[in-house]
């Protein structure tokens, strides 16, 4: 209709876009979701590029559950303490309010600061998910709706991160609930570790309504945040790094007489 944009409006992008939900999934305390988020955001507050790809500057609101003894140091590495435009909610300061409440204040508090972006990292703590809460269709729709609101009316670009529960299942069957989450959000992206290679490489997995988002990327974490990894280089680095482990591993349990260790190191070499 005439009320649907020529273009998709890309805040970071191709993969968050103002009116819409973007679902990050990731196993907990692996994947790194909120170091992923934590660049993710530090990137769209100046405006530069992310994995490549341009983003539309504007300030953030960002909910999360994590104490500040956790967080600041994902902070830190971002380059994020002391910047004025970005607004930290912690869930201990707001857990006695409702979560449709919680979402009206993030929102007032984003045209305060003229933010465009909202990111709720976990879903399941603020929306309250308890038992098997999680699980089920109705509780899902009910805390995904404050959300959809704020992205439609307000045209905020809206992040949310989840648990997967299983690493090795399909993108929009991994996350930790009811797939009526995924079914309902615009894009997921799914955060994974890369078995062989470096514990700062990560493929990204994606499954959206757009046709830009990338079906499956591999990306790494450098000093200057993810980039978009050189997957045989890495490769070959890894190999390389496995390989001098190994001869470190063998020399250490080889007789002293050198000689015999020449000639063993020169074999392994």
């Amino acid at each position: 209709g005439e009320s649907t944009p020529p273009e998709v409006p890309w805040r970071i992008g191709p993969y968050v876009a103002d009116g819409a939900i973007t679902e990050i999934d990731g196993k907990i305390k692996i994947a790194g979701k909120t170091t992923f988020v934590s660049h993710m955001v530090a990137a769209v507050l100046d405006g530069a590029d992310f994995l490549g790809e341009p983003t539309v500057k504007t300030s953030v609101v960002w909910l999360t559950e994590q104490p500040d003894t956790s967080l600041r140091p994902v902070l830190e590495r971002a380059g994020l303490l002391e910047r004025a435009d970005i607004e930290i909610l912690s869930y201990w300061d707001a857990c006695h309010l409702p979560w449709p409440e919680i979402v009206a204040a993030a929102v007032q508090k984003a045209k305060e600061i003229g933010a465009r972006l909202l990111v709720v990292d976990t879903l399941s703590q603020f929306a309250g998910f308890e038992g098997d809460t999680e699980n089920n269709v109705g509780d899902a729709h009910r805390a995904l709706k404050p959300l959809q609101i704020a992205a439609a009316t307000h045209q905020v670009a809206v992040v949310i991160l989840r648990h997967e529960k299983k690493a090795d299942a399909d993108v929009g069957d991994a996350a930790r609930g009811s797939t009526a989450i995924g079914g309902a959000v615009d894009v997921i992206l799914s955060l994974r570790r890369v078995s062989g290679m470096p514990p700062t490489v990560r493929r990204l997995l994606g499954l959206s309504r757009f046709s830009e988002t990338p079906d499956d990327t591999c990306i790494e974490l450098t000093a200057d945040g993810y980039v978009l990894a050189d997957v045989a280089g890495v490769k070959a680095a890894g190999t390389q790094e496995k390989t001098a482990e190994q001869r470190r591993q063998l020399l250490a349990v080889l007789p002293t007489d050198p000689t015999a260790r020449r000639l063993v190191a020169e074999l392994a070499t």
